[in-house]
């Protein structure tokens, strides 16, 4: 090992909050800018950390239940 990545089972930094891989949010405004572009305005965890320009995996159930992942770029500040 290079010393660049932590073993699969090494604990988290003390300095880096552990923070769930899935966490439940709600959508809180939608808005279609073209037919490709959607905005939307979430609810987030409170130890969910970000950057301008980190993107975050969005999953919403499809018709039998089953979750569909899409990433989506944040551009609001941190």
């Amino acid at each position: 090992m290079d010393g660049s990545r932590l073993p699969e089972d090494a604990p988290a930094p003390a300095n880096r909050p552990t923070v769930a891989p899935h966490t439940p949010e709600r959508i809180l405004a939608l808005r279609r800018g073209a037919p490709a572009l959607v905005s939307l305005r979430t609810t987030r965890a409170a130890g969910f950390r970000f950057r301008p320009g980190h993107y975050a995996r969005l999953g919403l159930d499809d018709a039998n239940g089953c979750p569909v992942w899409r990433p989506f770029s944040i551009v609001s500040p941190a």
